[in-house]
C-alpha cells in the first residue's frame, strides 16, 4: 500500500490503486520494496512529488512508476500497467478526454546507488545490482526523452553525404562530391557550398570563429575545417551576414594518404588531422588573411580547387604547415578528439587500439586494445569518456582518463548492447546532455543511447533499407543524418 502523500484524489480512484498495489499478475499477495522518489536535478519543479518512502510492489516496471508520478502529480493517466519490451524504449504521451486534467507523462527512473536506468522489475534491477530488498531505495525520476520525429529532408544531393556538422542556426554538411555545404537548420536549404577538395569529403570539425584585433568577425560566424581522401585538409570561414564561404587556409607538405579525421581544440586556434597511414598532425589555425593585401602574383597561384570555388565564395587563403607529426597508429586513424583540458589527444584506428596522447610531447600516456576495429569514435561533453563504434554493431565506451586516475582507465563494463545490424559508421555524443549520444549504422538506422542504460532510447529509420547511414549530428533535440541514398535527414524531439 503506498504510504506518500500527494493531491487529493476521489476515493474509487484511491481505492484502484491501492488495490492493484497489493497483488501481482496472479492475484497473489506482492512482494514489496519501499522506494523514495526525488525529481531529477534541474527538472522542472512542477513536476516534483512528495518524497516520503512508500511501499510498492517489487515487480512494478517503468511504465508502473511513471503511473504512480502521474497519480500523485494529478495527471490522468488512462492507460493500465502491461508488460513491457525491454527493447522498446519509448512511451507517448496521450492527451485525456478531461479537459481539465493535464495528461500524463512518459519518465524514466535512475536507481541512485547504481546509476543506472530502471529497465526491469524494481526486484530484478536491485538482486542484479547487488542491493538488499530490505532496504530503502532512493529513485531519481524525470521527464523521458521523446521518441525522434522526422522533419522535413533536403533536397537530394548529387553524391554521398559522408561528413555533417551542427552550429547555431545552421549545418554542414560534406560530401563524397567534395562540396561542402552550409545549410538553413529551419528549411535544410542550401545557403552557402564551395568546391572544397577534389575527392570525397570524409571528416568535418567547425568552431565559432571570433576573428582577432585586424579582423571584425559576425559573432556568428564558423569556422569549418574538412578532410578528404584526396590528401588535403582545409578550413573555411561562414559569414553568416553575407552568406558566405571563403577559404581560410590550407594544410599541407603532411599527410600522403586520405585525411579520416579532423577536429578543432576547444579554442579553435589548434587543429588535429589523422590519416590513413596512422599518423596524427598538429597545425596552428590562422585567422583570415585580408584579401586586399594580395598580389597578382599570388592570385594566379591558385589551386583547381580554388578556380572551381561557387558563386559567392572568395578563395584567397593561407598556406599552412604542420606544427608537428608524429607516427600514432599502424592502420588506419579512424578518430580523433581532444581531451576535456585540450591538453592530450585521442585517438582510434583500424589496429584495434584507442590511445591518449600529450599533445605538447606527442608522447603516448595510455593504450587500450580491443578485439575489433575502431570505425569511429567521440568524447562525451564533460569527461575524457569515449565512445566508439565497430564492424561487429556494438558500441562500446571507454575511460580515457590518465593522470591521477590512470588506474581507472578500461573499456567499461556498461558498453552498450549490440542493437544495430551492421557496421557503427558515426558516434556523436550530445553537446547539451553528458549522457546522451547518438549512433548511426550501414543498416541505416539512428539510435538514441542514454549510457546509463545498455538499450537504445529510440530507434528510427533514417535512411531507407538497403542505404548506409554515414554521419550524424546533434544540436539542442535536434539531429541530422546523412548517409549513401545522398539525403539529409532531420529529427526533431
Amino acid at each position: 500500500m503506498i504510504t506518500a502523500t500527494g493531491p487529493p484524489k476521489k476515493s474509487t480512484h484511491n481505492t484502484e490503486q491501492n488495490n492493484m498495489m497489493e497483488v501481482d499478475n496472479d492475484g497473489n499477495p506482492a512482494t514489496q520494496i519501499r522506494i523514495s522518489l526525488q525529481l531529477y536535478r534541474g527538472c522542472d519543479e512542477s513536476l516534483e512529488v512528495p518524497s516520503l518512502p512508500m511501499a510498492v510492489p517489487a515487480n512494478l516496471k517503468r511504465k508502473g512508476l511513471a503511473s504512480i508520478v502521474n497519480h500523485l502529480l494529478g495527471r490522468t493517466d488512462t492507460d493500465k500497467q502491461d508488460n513491457e519490451d525491454e527493447d522498446e524504449e519509448s512511451t507517448s504521451s496521450t492527451a485525456s478526454g478531461n479537459d481539465n486534467k493535464l495528461a500524463p507523462l512518459p519518465f524514466d527512473f535512475l536507481i541512485q546507488k547504481t546509476n543506472r536506468l530502471l529497465r526491469t522489475s524494481l526486484e530484478n534491477a536491485v538482486r542484479s545490482s547487488g542491493l538488499s530488498t530490505e532496504e530503502d531505495l532512493l529513485i531519481s525520476y524525470f521527464p523521458a526523452v521523446k521518441p525522434p520525429q522526422t522533419g522535413d529532408d533536403t533536397e537530394p544531393l548529387p553524391d554521398w553525404v559522408s561528413a555533417i556538422a551542427f552550429s547555431s542556426n545552421f549545418f554542414m554538411s560534406g560530401a563524397y562530391d567534395g562540396i561542402l555545404r552550409v545549410h538553413d537548420v529551419s528549411s535544410g536549404a542550401v545557403s552557402s557550398q564551395v568546391q572544397a577538395h577534389d575527392g570525397p569529403i570524409k571528416c568535418m570539425s567547425v568552431h565559432p570563429y571570433t576573428g582577432n584585433s585586424n579582423v571584425v568577425a559576425n559573432s556568428n560566424d564558423i569556422m569549418i575545417a574538412t578532410g578528404s581522401g584526396d590528401h588535403t585538409l582545409v578550413t573555411h570561414i561562414y559569414n553568416c551576414a553575407e552568406n558566405k564561404l571563403r577559404l581560410n587556409a590550407e594544410y599541407t607538405g603532411t599527410h600522403t594518404n586520405g585525411i579520416e579525421a579532423a577536429r578543432f581544440n576547444s579554442a579553435g586556434n589548434t587543429l588535429a588531422s589523422a590519416d590513413w597511414n596512422g599518423n596524427v598532425a598538429l597545425w596552428q589555425v590562422p585567422d583570415i588573411i585580408n584579401t586586399n593585401d594580395n598580389s597578382e602574383g599570388q592570385s594566379k597561384k591558385k589551386s583547381k580547387r580554388a578556380k572551381e570555388d561557387f558563386t559567392g565564395t572568395d578563395s584567397s587563403s593561407n598556406n599552412v604547415t604542420a606544427g608537428v607529426t608524429w607516427k600514432a597508429h599502424s592502420s588506419n586513424v579512424s578518430g580523433v578528439v581532444w581531451s576535456l583540458d585540450n591538453k592530450h589527444l585521442i585517438t582510434g584506428s583500424w589496429d584495434h587500439s584507442v590511445k591518449t596522447w600529450d599533445a605538447e610531447r606527442q608522447d603516448c600516456l595510455l593504450t587500450l586494445n580491443g578485439a575489433r576495429v575502431v570505425t569511429t569514435l567521440d568524447r562525451c561533453s564533460n569527461s575524457d569518456i569515449i565512445a566508439t563504434g565497430h564492424p561487429d554493431s556494438a558500441v562500446r565506451l571507454w575511460d580515457m582518463r590518465v593522470g591521477g586516475a590512470k588506474e581507472q582507465a578500461k573499456v567499461l563494463d556498461a558498453s552498450l548492447k549490440v542493437s544495430h545490424k551492421a557496421w557503427i559508421s558515426a558516434v556523436e555524443w550530445s553537446p547539451i546532455e553528458p549522457h546522451m549520444l547518438a549512433t548511426t549504422s550501414h543498416d541505416g538506422l539512428i539510435k538514441m543511447w542514454d549510457i546509463r542504460s545498455t538499450l537504445p532510447l529510440h530507434s528510427v529509420r533514417a535512411h531507407k533499407k538497403g542505404e548506409k547511414g554515414l554521419c550524424v549530428t546533434l544540436g539542442e533535440n535536434i539531429a541530422f543524418s546523412g548517409g549513401s541514398d545522398c539525403m539529409i535527414k532531420k529529427f526533431t524531439w
